[in-house]
């Protein structure tokens, strides 16, 4: 069983030992993605009962960069705005509601200077950020030090419903060209992600119809 703590540690530490990572340009910022050591997650079902909270948003697309610490030592995520379609797992120590609107924690952050000159995007792994009205399944960890509910897995924390967000779809070939109620149908997965996004997709499937029916 991998530990909850561990994979909301790892996916918020971002002081970056640079023992590997990978640095590109997109829209004159340097990108930087750094590699965490995951647990492995063999399936769904356990990221699930590892989880604070589950549950089916609606991106808003308000952010706030959070910073803390100067040149080497910044560490940082960002607070993204969702409205919560419906919880699909709570927490009692802090329930969460349908039809409201959080903050939760994405496990990246963009510093000025610092490992590089210019405009910095620091990220874990292959996650990619919130797009705003899109739809997605999020599993969540609560995160005391941010008062906030933190994606809990890294990319493993987040599943694109709609078909909407294609940088994700396209990070780990995700197919939509099949389209019958709901916009991502059920295809043959070709690797642990699709797997685990199989899972997702047929653990929830009246409430995902349902969403993007009504969305």
């Amino acid at each position: 069983m991998l530990s909850k703590k561990k994979i909301i540690a790892i996916s918020l530490s971002l002081c970056l030992s640079l023992s590997s990572f990978l640095i590109y340009k997109h829209n004159h910022i340097n990108v930087i993605k750094q590699d965490a050591l995951m647990a492995s997650i063999n399936s769904f079902d356990e990221l699930y009962k590892d989880s604070d909270a589950v549950i089916l948003v609606k991106a808003k697309g308000n952010k706030e960069n959070v910073v803390n610490g100067e040149d080497w030592d910044q560490t940082g995520y960002t607070l993204s705005e969702v409205e919560i379609v419906k919880v699909l797992k709570n927490n009692d120590n802090h329930p969460i509601n349908n039809n409201e609107n959080i903050n939760i924690i994405e496990p990246y952050y963009i510093e000025q200077g610092g490992i590089f000159e210019g405009e910095n995007k620091l990220i874990y792994e292959d996650y990619t950020e919130l797009k705003e009205d899109c739809l997605y399944i999020l599993t969540l960890g609560w995160y005391d030090e941010g008062k906030a509910y933190a994606t809990n897995g890294v990319s493993q924390a987040k599943y694109n419903i709609d078909g909407k967000d294609t940088e994700e779809l396209k990070t780990f070939n995700i197919s939509t060209s099949k389209r019958k109620k709901r916009s991502l149908d059920s295809q043959e997965p070709q690797n642990h992600m699709q797997e685990l996004r199989q899972q997702v997709l047929e653990k929830f499937d009246k409430e995902i119809q349902e969403a993007v029916e009504n969305n």
